[in-house]
């Protein structure tokens, strides 16, 4: 059985497994429930938009391959970032999310579920940084 970076280091055992909860709980948000297929949703939906940037940060994250962890030290930092914006994007207060994705001035709200998870998904990943970045 190979190893990988997920059960090499932590924080990337955390950040799989969070964006994974994430996606599933994002997909399940009454905005995209009725959807089948990706055409069938406008690109500037909140939820869509966030739920795609988290599928494509766990893809990012699992392309980080284990034979060389010590030169992709750049792409988990982009990874890390990304989680972060994630959490930024859930919990936002401010409405940055509503002006990115073109949907100012209406207002959305994301559940409770998501912002518990993407707030765990970032502060986890702050407590393991130095594990993850000190294993290289």
């Amino acid at each position: 059985m190979s190893t990988n970076f997920i059960e090499v280091h932590p924080a990337f055992g955390h950040a799989d497994s969070y964006l994974i909860r994430l996606i599933s709980a994002l997909r399940a948000h009454p905005s995209l429930a009725d959807i089948t297929h990706p055409d069938e949703m406008e690109f500037r939906n909140n939820a869509w938009y966030v739920w795609d940037f988290a599928k494509r940060t766990l893809d990012d994250l699992r392309a980080i391959p284990v034979d060389l962890p010590r030169s992709h030290e750049q792409q988990w930092q982009e990874v890390l970032d990304k989680c972060m914006n994630i959490d930024g994007m859930i919990n936002d207060v401010e409405g940055k999310l509503n002006l990115i994705t073109g949907t100012y001035p209406h207002s959305f709200e994301f559940g409770q579920e998501e912002k518990d998870l993407s707030r765990h998904l970032a502060q986890g990943l702050l407590e393991l940084e130095d594990d993850a970045t000190g294993g290289f």
